[in-house]
């Protein structure tokens, strides 16, 4: 028979906080680094890799 492990009230509050904080600024980071990041790969594309830059408009 397992015994459950559980941390006392006031760490699990700090490890629920912690934990929401982590996942809210990791998605707010990708949200805002996404099209930035996208952008680069797409204008150094790897060694061998066809460039699939667009034409820029003249």
């Amino acid at each position: 028979m397992t015994v459950p492990i559980e941390l006392p009230e006031g760490e699990a509050n700090f490890v629920v906080k912690v934990t929401a904080a982590t996942v809210l600024l990791s998605v707010v980071l990708h949200g805002v680094t996404a099209e930035p990041v996208a952008r680069w790969f797409a204008r150094h594309p790897r060694p061998g890799q066809p460039d699939t830059t667009p034409p820029s408009a003249a």
